[in-house]
């Protein structure tokens, strides 16, 4: 059963579900999905802002390491307030402000195996966004054993 939407979500929704972008079925579909998003950085920050935005109910955010300043001139949810900071929840944080109606989870690292297995069971799509070929196969791996969506946007290219 899909989830009802709230006369502030509906409101919110309405240039998607009132120009027929989307149906409201298709808006509570939204709701009720899920995405790990990983390397929320260049590729993957606007992927997690576009998922936020559209209202999808749970976005993961998955990203090691601390905030650094030669990447806030590509890393769209970054700021220079963070830098030396945690990446993934301050990410997270951010998206939270955008979309009051998604729950945004942050993950300070990068899954191993069968962590991403893990999460692959429990979401619904699969945004891998990181430069490293061993983290997107790693990823492949786990939304083909779950038969899942993967979405494959890494920049760097095969390194």
């Amino acid at each position: 059963m899909l989830p009802e939407l709230s006369k502030a979500e509906l409101e919110r929704y309405d240039r998607q579900i009132g120009r027929g972008v989307l149906s409201v079925d298709g808006q509570r579909r939204l709701k009720a999905s899920s995405a790990l998003v990983t390397r929320a950085g260049g590729m993957g920050g606007p992927a997690a802002q576009a998922l936020v935005m559209a209202g999808v109910g749970r976005v993961i955010i998955a990203h090691g390491g601390d905030m650094i300043s030669p990447d806030l001139n590509r890393q769209v949810l970054g700021c220079e307030e963070v830098v030396g900071k945690p990446r993934a929840e301050h990410f997270a944080a951010y998206l939270r402000t955008m979309n009051r109606f998604v729950t945004v989870e942050a993950l300070d690292h990068e899954p191993d195996d069968d962590e991403a297995a893990q999460i692959a069971d429990d979401v619904d799509l699969i945004v891998s966004c990181p430069p490293t070929f061993t983290e997107r196969m790693r990823l492949n791996r786990a939304a083909v054993a779950a038969v899942m969506p993967l979405v494959d946007a890494a920049q760097w290219g095969m390194m």
